[in-house]
């Protein structure tokens, strides 16, 4: 009888594990698949910007931001560093959780840690953590704290 039981309690637990693995997976993957569509959308709205002729060096210059960190070296953060190079726009650093190194152009990449080297912005190319980082920054520096996102949709 008690044997029994404990065969119940078993197929009932591995019943409800298997229905969390297989929620939690969907959960997931749908996760991942909003914010490769929200990364597709910034990328396409970029690309109308280049096509006008326009560039996100018009929303320093306008700003007259002349000195500017990059939190951030995925495939948003190396265009960002490709676009304002030769510009007028001078890339301090980069910030990236994964790297310590140069990037290009003697630009330094740093993890961040503790205070950082003072910019007159810090440009946040994570867009679906960007909320997390900007709170994050707020705590080691003064510098203006801006979203890629809020840049690219201004300059629309």
């Amino acid at each position: 009888m008690q044997r029994d039981k404990e065969k119940i309690i078993l197929s009932f637990l591995a019943g409800n594990l298997s229905l969390y693995l297989y929620y939690k997976i969907k959960s997931t993957k749908k996760n991942v698949d909003d914010k490769n569509k929200k990364y597709l959308q910034l990328f396409e709205k970029w690309l109308i910007l280049a096509e006008r002729g326009d560039s996100i060096r018009q929303f320093f210059e306008a700003r007259n931001i002349k000195e500017i960190a990059v939190y951030g070296y995925g495939n948003i953060g190396k265009h960002l560093v490709a676009q304002l190079s030769g510009s007028d726009i001078n890339i301090k650093y980069v910030l990236d959780k994964r790297k310590d190194c140069f990037i290009t152009d003697n630009i330094p990449c740093y993890p961040l840690l503790g205070k950082i080297q003072s910019v007159d912005a810090i440009v946040i190319t994570p867009i679906c953590e960007y909320m997390e980082i900007k709170n994050t920054l707020k705590r080691v520096t003064s510098a203006e704290l801006i979203s890629i996102e809020d840049i690219i949709y201004e300059l629309l």
